[in-house]
């Protein structure tokens, strides 16, 4: 399933932010219908997020590799200490990891 924006019921949601309630709701429905759905990047609005449920779709697809990713942080640190200890991300950002799947069939 691919999303269009224009279907997504709060174009505001495609802008990065907390998500709430009403977005979560919408993504969960969109993986109960569907195995895999690429949607808008919140971050970037010239590419998508692939979303599914790992253990819904074991037998669709397959690792090929996954290597360490780390958020560069220089761009995102607060302006001043108060508002570094008030956001909710504030400097301590978590590594993450990037992971290539194929898709099958």
């Amino acid at each position: 399933m691919i999303v269009v924006p224009a279907s997504v019921p709060n174009p505001n949601w495609l802008r990065p932010g907390i998500p709430g309630a009403g977005q979560q709701g919408f993504g969960d429905d969109l993986l109960r219908r569907h195995r895999f759905v690429a949607i808008p990047s919140a971050v970037s609005q010239h590419s998508c997020n692939l979303i599914f449920l790992a253990g819904g779709a074991t037998s669709t697809y397959a690792l090929k590799f996954q290597e360490p990713f780390a958020l560069d942080t220089r761009c995102t640190h607060p302006r001043n200490k108060s508002a570094e200890t008030a956001s909710p991300l504030g400097a301590r950002w978590v590594p993450l990891r990037k992971k290539i799947v194929h898709l099958r069939g």
